[in-house]
């Protein structure tokens, strides 16, 4: 059979999808693509085991139909270095060989039969909710809150972004139990609360595939399963089970101690100041009346650094010990150009928060201080 389509669109949907397969697969067939073509309708799809993600596209001049498997890293390493160009596939439906030509040579690959490959797994109806978003909420939601998930295998409840459905609002919350990342949208409104954990490695896989949708994502949940549509993608995820910690109980709600500063300005401070700082990298933070200073130290190589910064100070003199790498990627992420820090005092929770907020979002960032 044969077909023939754009190398540019086939490249980025190859691109996004082999995002989903796995580096070291305990079932090999997780190692290719699943190559589709019915109707004039490419569909590709890759999956790990417990994330499946499909994607279409228009193809042109289609002589019959064919479902083949092709190897993932194989077919996605040279359609990238080709451009905008028309490709034809030519496929042998006995032997599986796969001959494509460009404008000016042809490449030879060996496919593999289909039918052996898992289909993902089916949400039970009866259980299943549904939450559309437009993709410009979703990946907000995703970008400022996906960079706090914890990597220990030992707590998977902590490995995704828990998106929570609340007569309040809708809230993304991330959380390592040493920094903890929340973002609220108040005009999204529920009258029956519903909740699910996004895994970690599905977050990720959609901020890539987001970034080139336009137009509303609609998300369906059972409580053991997740499918996430949007105008190209299909995407059926295994969610995590468990219970998510009460995020809402951690959060100050009184502080004593307020500093406004300048969010790049201190971030890039504390990039500079933690290169002087030991193992723990600690960085200690001494709040005093218009200014704020970092100070680090390595005993064992004779290091310091000092700096100061200025700031709207308004409590008592304090100083807290930070992790530099947390506050940074806090920083980082924080949608202000000023960042409010609030203390109660050194031993609980550092509150961080945009000093300006988008309309109906409230974005809240918290960080667990050191010992000094």
């Amino acid at each position: 059979m044969k077909f023939t389509c754009s190398s540019s669109q086939l490249a980025e949907r190859v691109q996004v999808i082999s995002r989903v397969l796995g580096g070291k697969n305990t079932n090999p067939v997780f190692n290719f693509l699943y190559f589709s073509v019915k109707d004039n309708m490419l569909t590709i799809t890759g999956s790990d085991g417990d994330t499946t993600l499909s994607g279409s596209m228009q193809v042109d001049e289609v002589d019959g139909a064919i479902d083949i498997l092709l190897l993932g890293n194989q077919i996605g390493a040279i359609l990238p270095k080709l451009g905008e160009q028309p490709l034809t596939f030519t496929i042998d439906e006995r032997s599986y060989s796969v001959e494509i030509t460009t404008m000016g040579g042809k490449y030879n690959y060996i496919g593999q039969s289909a039918e052996e490959y898992p289909q993902a797994k089916s949400l039970v109806q009866e259980k299943t909710a549904e939450l559309s978003l437009d993709v410009a909420t979703l990946q907000k939601g995703i970008a400022h809150t996906s960079f706090a998930t914890c990597d220990d295998d030992l707590r998977p409840v902590l490995q995704g972004i828990y998106v929570d459905m609340t007569p309040e609002g809708l809230n993304f919350v991330a959380t390592d139990a040493r920094q903890l990342a929340l973002y609220q949208l108040t005009d999204k409104t529920f009258s029956e609360p519903a909740n699910f954990i996004l895994p970690g490695k599905t977050a990720n896989t959609l901020k890539t595939l987001l970034t080139k949708q336009q137009g509303d994502v609609r998300i369906y949940f059972d409580g053991s399963a997740l499918l996430i549509q949007t105008a190209n993608y299909r995407m059926v995820s295994r969610l995590i089970e468990g219970r998510f910690p009460n995020y809402k109980a951690v959060i100050p709600q009184e502080t004593v101690i307020s500093a406004i500063l300048d969010t790049d300005g201190l971030k890039m401070a504390f990039d500079r100041v933690s290169l002087c700082a030991s193992d723990n990298n600690l960085v200690r933070m001494r709040f005093e009346e218009g200014k704020v200073f970092l100070l680090s130290q390595d005993i064992d190589f004779s290091l310091s650094s000092e700096e100061s910064l200025p700031c709207q100070f308004s409590g008592s003199p304090l100083e807290i010990g930070v992790k530099a790498k947390y506050m940074s990627g806090i920083l980082q992420n924080l949608p202000s150009e000023q960042v409010e820090i609030k203390l109660i005092d050194a031993t609980r929770p550092i509150l961080l928060l945009p000093v300006t907020q988008a309309e109906n979002t409230k974005t809240t960032m918290l960080l667990t201080p050191m010992t000094l």
